[in-house]
């Protein structure tokens, strides 16, 4: 589900459509420019709002849609941006960019857990495995997901996929302000002061996603103010009960990661050879605790 490629078919009718246009050079590496999207894919229905793809329309993205390329029945979502990691496609016009990525009718990471018998230390490393494939896949593109959190990542017959890029490095003000205002939890702290977002954001992201996943509770409070003051002086709470129940490993992997200076967090590629990824060893109780607290706060926000 991380490969990118099209076939014979695609490629003729991208060609049909290209040929169509004036050479020009693309702002993003690897995407094809064409005068209308319409003239590769055919726009399906909106995904609507009882539907996982569902973006809330005060983001700063427009609508999801189904989409067909032309002549074929395999379905495909597309975001469009005014000028998943299953990515297909992305094209340009000279308005738009279109983002094609493969549509995916799974149950996101919190439902996963919620829903397993028994959820343990092993079953969130495997998941966390696929996660660090996805982010290694866009962060060599020099793409950056920007929303990182349980909500936007769908499982589907054990194969994980991300959803919901801001692309943060390409539209870095919609992307602060989505964390800032609806994902502040996920919020890196160069964020907060000013800086950039890089792929050590993505990493920070990351880290809140492990910490709340293993424990069933955010590392930095709940509030908006308790957040971001408890992020800016670096405050972040190892004590809870249901941290003791993490492996060595585990706590490790996730201590890495939110480190407060970009530049001393893993990068992916390091993550992926962290013993907590590769080694499996893991403690021998399970995470039920965890899985009773994020059990409640679902069903509180329902």
């Amino acid at each position: 589900m991380l490969t990118i490629g099209t076939s014979a078919s695609n490629n003729e009718i991208r060609q049909s459509a290209v040929t169509k246009t004036p050479s020009r050079n693309t702002w993003i590496y690897g995407s094809t420019y064409v005068e209308n999207f319409d003239d590769i894919y055919d726009l399906d229905d909106i995904i609507g709002s009882n539907k996982v793809f569902y973006i809330n329309d005060r983001g700063p993205h427009t609508e999801v849609y189904k989409c067909k390329l032309k002549n074929r029945e395999t379905i495909r979502t597309v975001k469009l941006y005014q000028k998943n990691v299953v990515l297909r496609d992305i094209l340009e016009t000279p308005t738009h960019f279109y983002f094609v990525g493969d549509y995916i009718d799974g149950i996101n990471l919190i439902e996963k857990i919620i829903r397993s018998d028994v959820y343990t230390e092993y079953d969130l490393s495997k998941y966390c495995k696929q996660i660090l494939i996805a982010l290694q896949y866009i962060h060599n593109k020099n793409l950056y997901h920007g929303n990182l959190k349980a909500e936007n990542i769908l499982i589907h017959d054990e194969q994980l996929c991300l959803t919901d890029y801001t692309y943060a490095n390409l539209f870095q003000r919609n992307a602060l302000s989505q964390l800032v205002n609806v994902s502040p939890r996920y919020c890196a702290p160069e964020l907060l002061r000013g800086e950039e977002f890089t792929s050590c954001s993505d990493m920070w992201s990351l880290g809140i996603l492990l910490f709340y996943c293993l424990t069933g509770t955010y590392p930095f409070g709940s509030t908006h103010k308790q957040i971001f003051h408890n992020i800016l002086k670096e405050k972040i709470d190892y004590t809870i009960l249901e941290w003791n129940h993490v492996s060595e490993n585990g706590q490790n992997f996730v201590a890495r990661l939110l480190k407060f200076l970009p530049k001393d967090r893993m990068t992916v590629n390091q993550a992926l050879q962290h013993p907590w990824i590769r080694e499996k060893i893991y403690k021998s109780t399970n995470l039920q605790e965890a899985q009773r607290k994020i059990t409640e706060i679902r069903n509180d926000t329902q």
